[in-house]
């Protein structure tokens, strides 16, 4: 079984950095009751890291003769993260659904993917202005794993022979962000994001072109870090008299 234990600490740093109190007096706030913000990332770690090590350590890189391809070669959509939240005083609470997914492709026609689903109710503690935040909450996540051959990936319609495992699993989510500017209707947000999944998916990749066949058993993880932009809308923004 293969399992990665990646370094957030420069993610916890940058948290803490930009969730700092600054010095002397700011102005008040935006009197918006509500935000709506949608996020697109790029994810810094995530399973499919794993499984790039998992076809390595199984002779399932290198070059493809007849392609010319490298392998692994991984494919990455950008993850989405749709949040509403009621701001308080200091603070606000909210939900957050997000969605992440992943494949990678190996030699012998091997392709593996991976994607996970994630609801959230997120506590979050801003700056004054609130333009920084640092927000944290359990989540419940759905996890899926698929692994198989497809001889010819997106091509002539044929379907891969690939084996699928999905399960749910709790976790948490920590993400530091900030948000610019103070107190337009609309605004932009930068963000840093963990997603802890405290579970596993086993599952097994058969290649039945390997000889007589080949079964590789695995596990995944499904922890995730990511770094992500988005936009948002600041809602019920009305003037105070």
């Amino acid at each position: 079984m293969y399992f990665i234990t990646p370094s957030y600490s420069s993610l916890l740093v940058w948290l803490l950095l930009i969730t700092s109190p600054a010095k002397g007096q700011s102005p008040p706030p935006s009197p918006a009751s509500w935000a709506l913000t949608l996020q697109l990332g790029a994810p810094i770690s995530s399973p499919s890291t794993a499984i790039r090590t998992f076809m390595e350590t199984n002779a399932l890189g290198g070059s493809a003769s007849f392609s010319g391809m490298t392998y692994p070669n991984t494919k990455s959509l950008p993850t989405l993260a749709l949040s509403l939240e009621r701001f308080l005083t200091r603070s606000s609470i909210g939900v957050q659904v997000s969605s992440a997914q992943g494949t990678v492709e190996g030699n012998q026609d091997a392709i593996m993917r991976w994607q996970a689903i994630s609801f959230s109710p997120l506590y979050s503690y801003y700056s004054r202005q609130r333009t920084t935040r640092i927000s944290l909450g359990p989540s419940v996540q759905w996890i899926q794993t698929e692994a198989g051959t497809d001889p010819f990936p997106g091509l002539f319609g044929t379907p891969a022979k690939l084996v699928k495992k999905t399960g749910v699993v709790p976790g948490l989510v920590i993400e530091g962000a900030v948000r610019f500017p103070a107190k337009s209707t609309v605004f932009i947000e930068l963000a840093g994001r963990y997603d802890g999944a405290f579970g596993e998916l086993s599952n097994e990749l058969r290649l039945p072109f390997a000889g007589m066949g080949r079964v590789i058993p695995y596990s995944l993880h499904f922890s995730r870090v990511t770094l992500s932009a988005g936009i948002g809308l600041r809602l019920n923004n009305r003037k105070r008299s």
